[in-house]
């Protein structure tokens, strides 16, 4: 499933990071790696929180799609 279909407060595993290279390659930059956990912290706007070690980033829901967990 995707980060889209997460619960908010549960903490999964990345398991790929899907879609064009060039958003792989942004969405790797901010810490999305492929066996690295990650929390829902809720929606805001058009965007998904969440913390990746320990920081709070909010990504669009246009590449959230392509984070499968």
């Amino acid at each position: 499933m995707s980060l889209l279909d997460a619960k908010a407060g549960e903490e999964y595993l990345i398991k790929t990071v899907e879609g064009k290279p060039k958003h792989r390659r942004f969405l790797e930059s901010l810490g999305f790696q492929t066996g690295r956990s990650v929390t829902v912290l809720g929606l805001i706007g058009n965007c998904i929180l969440v913390v990746l070690d320990g920081s709070r980033v909010a990504v669009p829901e246009t590449m959230a799609y392509a984070i499968m967990i």
